[in-house]
């Protein structure tokens, strides 16, 4: 399995990652191949695969397979993510449909040692999901189910992902799998991902911002509301290093108005109690002790101690 193409400035640690089965009714509407980039940009699924999940017309699960990969390609991920055949139908009512590979996968998942949680994000059907459960009921409470599917609760009513198959959407509900619903006022609204932040809002922030942000705040609380300045102590006012030639190796926030022996008690008590003159770095010139040092004074320190 080749890895994911996308590199972000945010990190997600392992042990916050999740593993994630998708199953996807994808040539039914437009709405999936959105929701299956986003779930591909997301840096914090581990996706285990992509089930085709069929949509009440012949074919149609071949169909939804056909249209993942197409996705895929799209992205530069063909073979990145198992894509398994899901369904082909729904429930059968004598209850003989042979199990799919999309429903094997559900089990195989479920009864994996992996500590990470597992998710199933159905946005179709619940044939594939209801398959697992009937074949092996003791893989429920190791399943969380996110179904897009269902109308406003809690007065119901028709709805399409629901309407595919009734009789596999009764199975689930009646396991002990943790279901979570987004019914149909609820799956009308959209999120941002973190790929459009990075993507569409970080570029427009950091040139408003000229950055970030970070650093102008924290420049703000330092300077502004700290009333701090930036000092570098030297010994070599020339080369601008210390004793073992480092440039410019120390920088000391003083409060505005300290002097130069104010920064020599700051870099050592001793240095500060032997303290002699202070040499200004930039303009070669000694200093007085009680002249008011400025934010950015390279400043070597004449001491009888060291």
């Amino acid at each position: 399995m080749k890895s994911y193409p996308f590199r972000y400035a945010f990190e997600v640690p392992e042990c916050k990652k999740v593993r994630i089965l998708i199953s996807t009714d994808c040539k039914n509407e437009a709405d999936d191949q959105f929701a299956l980039v986003h779930a591909l940009m997301t840096p914090k699924f581990r996706i285990q695969g992509i089930i085709a999940a069929h949509f009440g017309r012949p074919d149609s699960m071949q169909l939804s397979f056909d249209e993942i990969n197409r996705v895929l390609d799209i992205m530069d991920m063909t073979g990145a993510v198992p894509v398994l055949h899901g369904a082909e139908q729904a429930l059968a009512a004598d209850g003989e449909t042979v199990l799919p590979e999309g429903a094997a996968s559900i089990i195989r998942e479920a009864r994996s040692d992996d500590p990470a949680p597992l998710f199933v994000l159905a946005w179709g059907p619940l044939t594939d999901v209801a398959l697992a459960v009937r074949q092996a009921p003791e893989i429920a409470g190791k399943v969380n189910l996110i179904w897009i599917g269902g109308a406003a609760w809690p007065q119901g009513g028709p709805e399409y992902n629901l309407h595919n198959d009734i009789a596999a959407a009764n199975i689930v509900m009646k396991s002990v799998m943790p279901v979570q619903m987004i019914t149909s006022p609820g799956f009308r609204r959209s999120f941002v991902s973190l790929a459009e932040l990075e993507y569409k809002v970080l570029p427009k922030f950091m040139q408003k911002f000229d950055g970030t942000g970070v650093q102008k705040a924290l420049d703000a609380a330092v300077f502004d509301l700290l009333d701090r300045i930036v000092v570098f102590p030297v010994e070599d006012e020339h080369k601008l290093t210390d004793g073992k030639g480092r440039v410019l190796p120390d920088a000391f926030l003083m409060k505005r108005g300290s002097t130069s022996r104010d920064l020599a008690f700051q870099v050592h008590t001793d240095i500060g109690e032997g303290f002699l003159y202070a040499i200004d770095a930039k303009t070669g010139m000694r200093i007085k002790d009680t002249q008011e040092l400025k934010n950015g004074d390279i400043i070597k320190i004449v001491s009888v101690r060291k």
